[in-house]
């Protein structure tokens, strides 16, 4: 992990209609994985001249924001915010990715979606916005759904998604981004050891629960009949379940799956179930010097990273599950990141939609 904590508030930029404002006391950005768009809030004070010419940043003006060379932010602002007394003056402005409209703005089109390939579908919401779709896994075909009248962009992406097994976050362009957790291996480590020079973690919060652990997971469907008659009236109850042998006491959870599906694909389901909260039960949260790995890319949301914390007893990989980026002339450049266990973001997914278990990469288990 690369350590550029010398990082100056100076290298913090925004182009906007060709020109760069260069002036900010401080930035930060939140990025995750199963967020459509990143965020971004920069501020200036006690400077007359630069908050002068950030009062010319409108809302709506598409943006891009630069640090230190690197493009972290493209999209448009959405505040513009001003503060002043006869002793000081403060700018903050807001902004999101491109990608923001699909959180905002409501789906026009054609609702049903039966039977039609994610990827054209996905690709051909978005185009209406001038969003681009990267798409880092396999495509498959939406099973039965039917969006309802004022449901958002973001809202449907989600769905089919989610029907998929796959995850969705956006990038330093604006472009929202489909893909698999395994898809994006980087190479940094983050080290926590006592007395060790290796290590790179400033402070660390590591948080364990039960809370949201069951004795055992029960999944009910319905399934079609026998002869294939799909209507409601020939379909009969399917039902699976998983035990949690760390849980003694009774402590039941049913789930109801959202297709038709069989009793084998209800087991599957509840076994996801159960992986979703053993793995969820732990989170680490670290913050760390720099924003970039080894290689030099920037760490964000969906990030494969390795973990050896000897405190927590944890020597394995996680994903970053979101990233706050920080800089500011008093605590330098700094990265909170939130780890978790890859089956922690798995839930619910419909299996039989995929043709490999959501939570397996080229039938390896991913955790």
């Amino acid at each position: 992990m690369t350590k550029n904590n010398d990082f100056e508030t100076s290298d913090i930029a925004v182009k906007l209609d060709g020109r760069r404002y260069s002036f900010w006391k401080s930035a930060n950005i939140h990025m995750a994985i199963g967020e459509i768009a990143r965020e971004v809030s920069l501020s200036v004070s006690d400077n007359l001249d630069a908050t002068s010419a950030a009062g010319n940043l409108t809302m709506g003006s598409p943006i891009s924001v630069i640090c230190d060379d690197k493009t972290v932010l493209t999209g448009y602002i959405d505040n513009v915010s001003v503060n002043y007394s006869g002793t000081s003056h403060d700018i903050v402005i807001r902004a999101r990715s491109k990608t923001a409209d699909l959180v905002d703005c409501s789906y026009t089109g054609d609702a049903q979606f039966n039977g039609q390939s994610a990827m054209r579908t996905i690709m051909e919401i978005c185009r209406p916005f001038g969003i681009n779709v990267i798409w880092k896994c396999h495509d498959w075909t939406i099973g039965e759904y039917n969006a309802n009248v004022g449901d958002t962009c973001a809202g449907i992406i989600t769905e089919i998604c989610k029907r998929g097994g796959v995850f969705y976050t956006d990038d330093v362009d604006g472009n929202l981004i489909i893909t698999d957790l395994a898809a994006d291996v980087s190479v940094a480590t983050i080290y926590n050891k006592p007395q060790s020079e290796m290590s790179n973690v400033l402070s660390a919060d590591v948080k364990f629960s039960s809370r949201d652990r069951f004795s055992e997971y029960i999944v009910e469907s319905q399934d079609t009949a026998v002869d294939g008659d799909e209507t409601a009236e020939y379909a009969y109850m399917a039902s699976g379940t998983y035990k949690d042998s760390g849980i003694s006491r009774y402590r039941p959870k049913v789930v109801i799956a959202q297709t038709n599906q069989d009793s084998n694909a209800d087991i599957n389901s509840a076994e996801q179930e159960y992986r979703s909260a053993i793995a969820a039960s732990a989170e680490f949260g670290y913050k760390i010097n720099g924003w970039t790995d080894d290689l030099g890319n920037i760490l964000h949301g969906g990030t494969i990273v390795n973990l050896v914390d000897e405190f927590a007893h944890v020597d394995n990989r996680l994903i970053v599950k979101s990233v706050d980026l920080t800089v500011s002339n008093t605590s330098g450049c700094t990265a909170d990141l939130k780890l978790v266990y890859p089956n922690a973001l798995i839930k619910n997914y419909i299996s039989k939609t995929r043709n490999r278990d959501p939570w397996f990469y080229n039938n390896t288990e991913v955790a």
